[in-house]
């Protein structure tokens, strides 16, 4: 396998992801965390949590998903 199909955070993307990047608040906004998936064409902004810590938490949960094998869709959680 090499990506998996996740679902943004606001449900209104769903894309196969070869990448997952967590992105510090410093980056782009004060105040939000983000997680951003790379498909085959562009950056996709799949969720926001209030800190680096949580954001973190998202992406050991997206890999523990594609490494037990799990073949449905990954929704990002809402917090």
């Amino acid at each position: 396998m090499d990506g998996v199909w996740i679902r943004s955070q606001s449900g209104e993307t769903l894309g196969y992801m070869k990448r997952v990047r967590y992105i510090p608040f410093m980056t782009l906004c004060e105040g939000a965390n983000f997680i951003v998936g790379v498909d085959s064409t562009d950056p996709t902004h799949l969720g926001e949590y209030a800190t680096k810590e949580r954001a973190k938490e998202i992406i050991d949960d997206i890999q523990k998903h594609i490494f037990n094998g799990v073949h449905e869709v990954y929704q990002m959680p809402e917090e």
